[in-house]
């Protein structure tokens, strides 16, 4: 072993010896191969092979400064820098092979994306042809001018970063001259616009010096100071809702739960990554791809939505977090089929047979009010509009509208204030607006001028001789559209076992025994009553109320939603739910409440 170290040293001595002897004697042609016994190829001069493979051919090693001294020195111009091309050293300040190409050193570890010349004959991108082609560029002679002043800064992210993370620094100006390229190793290597991004490497202080436009006395330096990077452990998936419409686009949010902070996001659907969704929050838009008919017939889908939130050291997937989409239409009320006791059972002299007594029944997707709303988490949640009993749809229900009319007012059902519907006339001060009335048991119009038939039947009778489907003594006040109405009593109570005056807790409204549908409350980011969805198909938000003795909408915690039939003299019936249950009872017909239509 000894032997063949010996000379496997003496052959490279020798091979030295000889690649100097053929460049510093003229007249000699010789070929020659080092290492081994074979010829030289035609096209080489000299051959240096590594018999046992380990070996290589060490260049000089110089410092920038050292390297710079050759190509500066006063004999290394005009004719001799020309020859000089191919002149190859190694770099110890960059740890990179360079060579001399005649006007310059050249990198072999530049970025292959960086582009050292941005245009043909302007390099420097200023929109100035060099001089060798032809032009005038004022850079050739000084690279700074013009000069791009005042320099700043901004940094993307702007804190909280880790070693590993990559940072965008983006050079601004507020000067007239434009950041067209800028450099992180004085100019070398350009890359075209105000943007270039950096990896710290290490705990503490990452400083970068960045050149632009090529001159070196235009520059900004940047500290990012890099923390240990930390790996996510959890990651949690929400949004204000898990349900939505088909025509609808909700924003779910990536939340991680610890871990340095996550710089990276991907969104699935279902298993499938959907491209281009790599930030925390996501925009759902489902359409009607993949939907399955329940057994009622509605159309509807639950897709499982989970993302993967990643940082410098690691990646976690979030829950599953499933999104109850069902089909409807735009702007139109669209039927949600349910179950409900025929002819609204009354729940107490009567108890319904599933196999016999259970029919289906069509309610409205949304509120009134609601058909055009596109984003489920909106401030208002679906909530729609607020009547008051008996009124028809003039503006008065709109929640935008905070003022209000002193009432009540004196109908005369003549045309003076209100026509023979018993409406309010337009162009009378209280015509689309919402009337208060400050009267504990108020109505909107005044106590000598009540009608109990605005809306139904107007019979008031005790719940188990109510008209399960009325016939309306007014049709023409009917708020909902051709097709549809206000349910009565009955009808709302047939949803859960019949009756009426009953509150049923959750944990019966969710096994469903007894009633003709299973009913689940939603609940807020609060942890209180956002609403209820029935037969894990119908939702009915807590869209709250706007009180008649003062105008103002109460907390959005429970739900109220009219009945067409009236229950006294000053009174109408509703069906109200909150956290602690759903049933029925009744309000001031003053009261602005939800309207929820059902199909005649």
């Amino acid at each position: 072993m000894k032997t063949t170290e010996t000379r496997t040293k003496n052959r490279w001595k020798q091979a030295i010896a000889v690649f100097a002897f053929l460049v510093l004697t003229p007249g000699i042609y010789a070929q020659v191969t080092v290492g081994a016994g074979n010829e030289p190829q035609d096209f080489s001069i000299l051959e240096i092979i590594s018999p046992n493979g380990k070996g290589g051919m060490r260049l000089p090693h110089l410092t920038t400064i050292q390297r710079n001294a050759i190509t500066k020195h006063t004999g290394f111009t005009g004719v001799k820098a020309d020859l000089g091309r191919g002149l190859t050293i190694y770099n110890t300040d960059i740890d990179c092979v360079e060579y001399w190409n005649g006007t310059k050193w050249v990198s072999q570890c530049d970025d292959p994306q960086a582009d050292p010349c941005l245009e043909p004959c302007d390099c420097d991108g200023d929109g100035f042809l060099a001089k060798s082609c032809g032009g005038n560029d004022p850079d050739d002679d000084d690279p700074c001018n013009p000069a791009v002043t005042p320099l700043s800064f901004t940094r993307d992210p702007a804190t909280s970063v880790v070693v590993g993370t990559p940072v965008t620094i983006t050079v601004t100006t507020t000067g007239t001259n434009p950041v067209n390229n800028v450099s992180l190793d004085g100019g070398k290597n350009r890359i075209k616009g105000d943007k270039i991004t950096v990896t710290p490497g290490k705990v503490g202080d990452n400083n970068y010096t960045i050149t632009v436009n090529n001159c070196p006395t235009q520059t900004v330096t940047v500290n990012i100071k890099a923390t240990v990077c930390t790996k996510i452990t959890a990651a949690t998936v929400s949004s204000c809702l898990p349900y939505m419409f088909t025509y609808q686009t909700m924003k779910l949010t990536a939340v991680q739960a610890d871990g340095s902070p996550a710089t990276g996001y991907q969104w699935y659907v279902d298993g499938g990554a959907v491209p281009g969704e790599t930030n925390p929050d996501f925009y759902y838009s489902p359409g009607t791809t993949g939907l399955t008919a329940d057994a009622l017939g509605n159309m509807k889908k639950t897709p499982k939505i989970t993302c993967a939130a990643s940082n410098a050291c690691g990646t976690v997937t979030s829950n599953e977090y499933e999104v109850l989409v069902v089909l409807a239409t735009l702007g139109k009320l669209s039927p949600i089929y349910v179950n409900a006791w025929k002819d609204g059972i009354d729940g107490v002299t009567t108890i319904g047979d599933p196999d016999t007594d259970l029919i289906r029944v069509a309610y409205a997707h949304v509120n009134l009010g609601a058909e055009y709303d596109l984003d489920p988490c909106s401030s208002n949640n679906m909530w729609g509009d607020v009547y008051q009993w008996g009124r028809k749809k003039d503006g008065h229900q709109e929640r935008s509208k905070t003022a209000f009319y002193e009432g009540p007012v004196d109908a005369d059902d003549l045309g003076g204030v209100t026509d023979v519907n018993g409406q309010i006339v337009s162009g009378h001060d209280a015509y689309g607006m919402f009337i208060k009335n400050a009267f504990a048991f108020g109505d909107w119009r005044s106590n000598t001028t009540l009608k109990e038939y605005l809306w139904g039947d107007g019979i008031t009778i005790d719940y188990p001789s109510l008209a399960y489907r009325p016939v309306w003594a007014l049709p023409a006040n009917n708020p909902c559209p051709i097709g549809w109405t206000v349910p009565s009593q009955k009808q709302w109570g047939a949803l859960l076992a019949g009756g009426n005056n009953n509150i049923y807790n959750s944990t019966t409204l969710e096994n469903g025994i007894g009633l003709a549908n299973q009913w689940f409350v939603q609940l807020n980011a609060a942890g209180k009553c956002s609403g209820y969805t029935v037969d894990n198909v119908l939702y009915l938000p807590a869209a709250s109320m706007r009180n008649h003795y003062d105008g103002l909408f109460n907390d959005n915690n429970f739900g109220r939603y009219w009945a067409s039939s009236a229950s006294s003299e000053y009174n109408s019936y509703f069906l109200t739910f909150g956290l602690g249950g759903v049933g029925n009872s009744w309000a001031s017909r003053a009261d602005g409440l939800s309207v929820r239509c059902i199909a005649e």
